[in-house]
């Protein structure tokens, strides 16, 4: 009887705010039984926020706050829904669904967009190439603006424009205290800024919008596939590494990605990609020749279209990803690539073929990625938190697996127990983007020495710790 009472309070009580403010479209759902919550990974299926609510506006997200602090509940962040570890939902939470705020305004002349947090990554590139530019961020189109920006944000021109925060002007963001106020490096918030980039999931406030740096894009990139054997993984990570190295500033002008994909309707097929990113289309197939002498197992696809767009690069990767399903993601900085973490690599992939032959009631999906971030040329951002920058943190490797059946969870347990003992091999630090909610040690595998600063910025801007998850900034 107590809980429909409370319930029944809290139902009168937006029936209010929605006649007193005018909001129609303020909307709280106080059934969990229904898709919104059902659509995210089900292995967090125990995830139940109180209730949600759909917002569109800046008022509405204001007054939203308000209602919840009045209630007595905290608040957890929805944009893209694309957290791996599900940190989007939180039990017991007000969720905020920020998926309606989509508005995007380019600036030609400045080369600046505002973009919305609920933007995803494809709608966001989708608008900016009509003006002839692109921009750093993610390749996976279906996730949001609102998660991936304040984590990092890499893709493939990332090694000559740095992440996506080294390109962020300015945030506008939501504080505890019901304040929207604008966080730039000039500004009397700069440490707030400072703190924003990089911090990922951190939990300062609720981040409204970016003023996003945009960069001029070519009509066309050169851009070349290699099919790799499972056998010579190992050695072409090693190449890739001998090769960026091997002339003055190519290691800003090209990037790379080694994909292994697999699953029990295919077999495993692994491609590494060759992006030429500052230059002309013929030095482009000139490098990439170059590459390719160096990796006589590799085989070259004749039709392939080589010359691609900004859009049709960053397309390459799926834009819908089935949330409908149980998932797995860690990922790892490689601190040290060397035989023995290359090798390691080239092991996995065998193990995770291992797996699929033993599964024949379920669809798996394993997708494995070794990539590359930049080298020291992106160590220098006074203004960003985010410590990932020097040849340590060049590369990262993600390993990815997706299956539908709770009866497999046994197997995958054990899958995951196998991953994590060889994550220590490739390092200790972590890619926000991908966070791990299983990791101890998560403070310094973030923030490193940021974090002590992180924890004062904290303190200054959310005194009573509202925003809260279990690997957000703790008070000191």
């Amino acid at each position: 009887m107590y809980k429909k009472n409370v319930k029944f309070f809290i139902i009168l009580t937006i029936l209010i705010l929605q006649l007193v403010n005018g909001h129609k479209e303020l909307f709280i759902n106080l059934n969990n039984n229904n898709d919104y919550y059902n659509s995210s990974n089900q292995l967090y299926d125990y995830k139940k926020p109180f209730g949600y609510i759909k917002i569109y506006s800046e008022s509405q997200l204001v007054d939203s706050l308000s209602f919840s602090q009045m209630i007595g509940k905290r608040v957890s962040i929805r944009s893209g829904g694309h957290s791996s570890c599900s940190f989007s939902l939180i039990n017991d939470t007000i969720n905020f669904d920020l998926s309606g705020f989509k508005r995007i305004k380019v600036d030609r002349y400045k080369k600046i967009a505002s973009v919305q947090s609920g933007v995803l990554l494809e709608e966001f590139y989708n608008e900016i190439v009509k003006y002839g530019f692109g921009s750093t961020g993610g390749m996976c189109g279906g996730v949001g603006i609102g998660g991936i920006a304040l984590a990092g944000g890499s893709n493939f021109l990332s090694p000559k424009y740095g992440y996506m925060i080294d390109n962020i002007l300015e945030y506008k963001i939501l504080l505890a205290n019901g304040k929207i106020i604008n966080s730039n490096p000039f500004n009397k918030y700069n440490d707030l800024f400072w703190a924003l980039s990089g911090s990922g999931h951190g939990g300062y406030g609720i981040v409204l919008e970016y003023k996003v740096k945009l960069h001029e894009v070519p009509k066309y990139y050169y851009t070349n596939v290699i099919e790799i054997p499972l056998n010579n993984v190992a050695q072409t990570m090693l190449e890739i590494d001998r090769f960026i190295n091997s002339t003055d500033n190519l290691n800003k002008r090209m990037s790379f990605d080694l994909k292994s994909i697999g699953s029990t309707t295919s077999n495993q097929i692994i491609i590494l990609s060759f992006y030429f990113i500052d230059g002309t289309i013929e030095e482009g197939e000139r490098e990439f020749k170059k590459l390719l002498k160096s990796l006589p197992w590799g085989k070259t696809n004749e039709n392939y279209k080589t010359n691609k767009t900004f859009l049709e690069i960053v397309q390459l990767a799926p834009m819908d990803i089935d949330q409908h399903i149980r998932e797995i993601t860690k990922s790892r900085f490689v601190m040290n690539l060397n035989s023995t973490s290359a090798s390691t690599f080239q092991e996995f992939l065998y193990y995770a073929n291992s797996i699929i032959k033993e599964i024949n009631n379920d669809s798996v999906i394993f997708f494995n990625q070794f990539y590359y971030h930049g080298g020291n040329h992106l160590l220098d951002n006074k203004y960003s938190s985010f410590i990932h920058r020097n040849n340590q943190s060049k590369y990262t490797v993600v390993f990815n697996c997706q299956y539908r059946m709770k009866e497999n969870d046994y197997l995958f347990n054990l899958y995951k127990e196998h991953l994590n003992k060889i994550l220590p091999i490739f390092g200790d630090t972590i890619y926000q983007n991908y966070p791990d909610d299983e990791i101890k040690n998560w403070q310094s595998s973030y923030y490193g020495n940021n974090y002590k600063k992180l924890q004062q910025i904290k303190k200054k801007y959310d005194p009573f710790n509202y925003f809260k998850n279990q690997q957000s900034i703790e008070l000191p």
